[in-house]
């Protein structure tokens, strides 16, 4: 690996670069389908990660759509209300 800290590894054919730790990371395009789950604690880069993904994807030609957490999707299920003896029907 190069250890110049300002390189960073070009997206081949088969996969793009999403970051790097003690050794580049790459996500392979052949394996990436329309489905993720990206989750960790507060502050962990998650939003940065699917920026990070969102541009390799682009870069590679493909198309996107911006992601849905389940606060903001409007197809999740809403919590329960609790039951109260006068909407208990008794």
């Amino acid at each position: 690996m190069n250890g110049d800290p300002r390189y960073k590894p070009a997206d081949t054919d088969e996969k793009i670069f999403i970051g790097k730790g003690e050794e580049p990371a790459w996500l392979t395009l052949a394996l990436a389908n329309r489905h993720g789950l990206v989750t960790g604690a507060t502050g962990t880069g998650k939003t940065v990660s699917l920026q990070v993904m969102a541009e390799g994807f682009a870069r590679a030609g493909f198309r996107y759509l911006p992601p849905t957490s389940r606060e903001t999707s409007p197809a999740s299920p809403k919590p329960a209300r609790p039951r109260t003896s006068s909407s208990s029907g008794r």
